[in-house]
């Protein structure tokens, strides 16, 4: 899988997942990126609902910002500037394709998702503030450097502006969250916790 990344990195394209994203972030998350995706014509967007039968509601949505897009199952990838997700059980393997991930259900009041499987992929994570359901790992995390949490679309805007830029802290990110994933095999208190929490098991 990191062989297809660095493939992709010596072709210098840059993915970009929008992962788990929740009714009304792929919209504000496409109206503040949509000048920043155009300037960048390096990057390839993947957007993953969480529910990947809103996937053709997606699809118009990207018409409105005029991003080209197919939907994931349709196969025809490469000519296409966004893929969308409209399977289950794939994931992981657009986690291994990204460079960088935006976690969703973190700028509606959904509580975040689980950032470990990006870290695992080594991927750079970017969050919103709303992550009440993982916050002591994600807490953890921000102190080892291995995520990044923005407070606004336009910061989240920003924040990649800057990456895109800055192609040796996009590397020392991704491996800064590899590492913490590896760490949690060890440790996994904050996992469980955070699942705890999740359950309201008391």
């Amino acid at each position: 899988n990191n062989t297809v990344k660095n493939t992709q990195n010596e072709k210098n394209i840059v993915n970009i997942m929008l992962a788990s994203t929740h009714k009304n972030e792929e919209n504000e998350i496409l109206s503040n990126i949509k000048g920043f995706l155009k300037e960048n014509n390096n990057i390839k967007l993947i957007i993953a609902p969480r529910h990947p039968e809103r996937s053709e509601e997606i699809s118009s949505l990207c018409k409105s910002f005029n991003l080209s897009s197919t939907l994931e199952s349709k196969k025809n990838l490469e000519e296409k500037n966004v893929i969308i997700i409209d399977s289950f059980g794939i994931l992981t393997k657009y986690f291994a394709l990204s460079d960088i991930v935006i976690l969703g259900g973190s700028f509606v009041p959904s509580g975040g998702h689980n950032p470990i499987e990006p870290a695992l992929n080594k991927c750079v994570i970017l969050t919103g503030p709303k992550i009440f359901n993982w916050e002591e790992i994600f807490n953890e995390m921000i102190k080892s450097n291995a995520c990044i949490k923005v407070e606004t679309y336009e910061e989240l805007k920003n924040k990649l502006k800057v990456l895109m830029k800055d192609k040796n802290k996009i590397e020392f990110m991704k491996t800064n969250a590899y590492n913490f994933s590896q760490k949690q095999f060890i440790n996994t208190t904050y996992l469980d916790e955070a699942i705890n929490n999740h359950m309201n098991i008391n």
